[in-house]
C-alpha cells in the first residue's frame, strides 16, 4: 500500500531487529509502528530508538488493536500520533499528509 504511494519503506518485526538495523539506515522522515513488536515488545520504544538515533522530533504514527485510556495517554505522552485498528488507508494517507505539511512548517 505505501510503496503504492510512493513512499520508500524499511520494516522491522522486532526490536532487535530494528536496533541492529540503524546503523545503515537512512533517516527516516516519518516512523510508522505497531504498539505491540512481534518481540513482546512495545512500539513506543521502537520510536524511541529512532529517536535518539536520528531525531529526537521525528514525527511517528503508532497503530493498536488496543483501544484503552491507558495506551492512548502512553502514545500522546510519547508525542506521537495514534491509529487505531482496524485501518482504512485513507487513515493512513491523512496522517502522513498532516505530519509531513507540519514538518515543512518547521
Amino acid at each position: 500500500l505505501l510503496g503504492g504511494w510512493g513512499v520508500e519503506t524499511a520494516a522491522a518485526r522486532a526490536l532487535p531487529e530494528l536496533e541492529a538495523r540503524l546503523d545503515d539506515a537512512a533517516p527516516p522522515e516519518i516512523a510508522l509502528v505497531d504498539f505491540h513488536l512481534d518481540d513482546g515488545a512495545c512500539g513506543l520504544d521502537a520510536v524511541a530508538a529512532l529517536r535518539r538515533r536520528f531525531s529526537p522530533d521525528l514525527p511517528a504514527i503508532v497503530t493498536t488493536a488496543d483501544h484503552t485510556a491507558e495506551v492512548a495517554e502512553r502514545v500522546r505522552a510519547a508525542g506521537c500520533a495514534l491509529i487505531h485498528k482496524p485501518i482504512k488507508p485513507g487513515q493512513i494517507r491523512a496522517m502522513l499528509s498532516h505530519l509531513r505539511a507540519a514538518e515543512r512548517r518547521v
